[in-house]
């Protein structure tokens, strides 16, 4: 079964589930979930694991995406469980699923003020310090103004992929339980053994080929990589506890940037496909 199969298991799984949201053969127990709308978590409770919202495996297109950001999982906010809340955003997760119009959309402006947006949009557009955000330096490059264009082009191209595909505030005692997952015949979390063997089998082998970028960024461990042996087209960038901002003058901003400098042309497409989707809004 390819990842993308799997993917669409699941979503057919779960397209009727209303607060259950564990993928089929993921073994969750009862004492490592947590729900906490509405209050705050306790120290005790950050890496447990909050299945009244919904996984998220990855955010974009893995056919078509040309530049993939390899993480740990989706982490937590307080936020999350109103931005669930919006039909848009239950929507746009199950597509990711079921990889039909799949699309990094947190980035689109629709999304800024939910809690996935704020975070990706924060990261690709950061304040400071000032002229070394990509989105800034995308918009001098293709001599765009208008910076939404920009992160339209991303949405299209970029693919965010999360070895874990549930939401905790810490990762804590999951580390252990991923590790021990990838090297399980009958793992824990199918999800984790699902999405690692598509990085390993599919993704890396074909990044070259593809002319795709791959960027790890945390859990180089989990993911069983090392950031000795990046090439062109995989880069293995280990932030630590550090959030992933893409800062031109830092190896992971540096790194997408000058990619897409490389292939200028195929991003001036993309960016002309915006244009048009635009024209007939």
């Amino acid at each position: 079964m390819s990842y993308k199969d799997y993917l669409k298991e699941q979503y057919n799984y779960l397209k009727t589930e209303k607060k259950n949201f564990i993928f089929k053969d993921d073994i969750i127990n009862k004492d490592e979930k947590v729900y906490s709308k509405g209050r705050k978590l306790n120290k005790e409770e950050w890496d447990k694991i909050h299945t009244n919202l919904r996984p998220q495996p990855l955010a974009g297109d893995i056919t078509n995406g040309k530049i993939f950001i390899c993480v740990l999982n989706p982490g937590f906010d307080d936020k999350d469980y109103i931005t669930e809340e919006d039909k848009k955003v239950q929507n746009e997760l199950m597509k990711q699923l079921e990889q039909n119009d799949a699309s990094f959309f947190w980035l689109r402006k629709e999304f800024e003020e939910k809690g996935g947006g704020q975070y990706w949009r924060n990261k690709l557009d950061q304040e400071s310090p000032k002229g070394t955000s990509l989105v800034d330096n995308l918009q001098q490059l293709f001599n765009v103004d208008d910076k939404e264009i920009i992160f339209d082009m991303l949405s299209k191209v970029m693919v965010d992929i999360e070895l874990f595909p549930y939401h905790s505030k810490n990762a804590g005692k999951i580390r252990g339980q991923i590790e021990k997952t990838i090297n399980d015949k009958l793992p824990k979390y199918k999800s984790v053994k699902e999405v690692y063997n598509f990085v390993h089998k599919e993704l890396l082998p074909n990044a070259t080929s593809n002319n795709q970028l791959v960027c790890f960024v945390r859990a180089l461990k989990l993911w069983n990589v090392n950031e000795k042996q990046s090439t062109s087209n995989v880069k293995y960038i280990d932030i630590g506890r550090g959030r992933p901002y893409f800062n031109v003058n830092k190896e992971l901003g540096k790194s997408v940037f000058e990619y897409i400098k490389k292939n200028k042309n195929y991003f001036e497409e993309k960016i002309e496909e915006v244009k048009n989707d635009r024209r007939h809004l």
